[in-house]
């Protein structure tokens, strides 16, 4: 798994060829969460990264649902 645990949370930074491509990969995390229903919080930074962060807001820790949530985005890159 790409994620580090840091700070309580699943992490991942994502660097992908342009802006474009990241803008696509935010639309296929954002359709896997409302799906779930469990939101992660994306940071798009530079012109060509994404920073996914994992945590269960409602217990303030890394639950399994953030584990399957990594899994699934893992998946969208594969």
């Amino acid at each position: 798994m790409p994620y580090q645990e840091t700070e309580g949370k699943l992490v991942w930074d994502i660097q992908l060829k342009d802006q474009t491509a990241v803008a696509e990969l935010v639309l296929r995390i954002a359709q896997l969460a409302d799906k779930a229903n469990h939101h992660p919080d994306m940071l798009l930074h530079k012109w060509n990264r994404l920073r996914i962060e994992l945590f269960s807001h409602d217990v303030n820790a890394i639950t399994e649902r953030d584990h399957a949530l990594a899994t699934q985005i893992e998946a969208l890159l594969a």
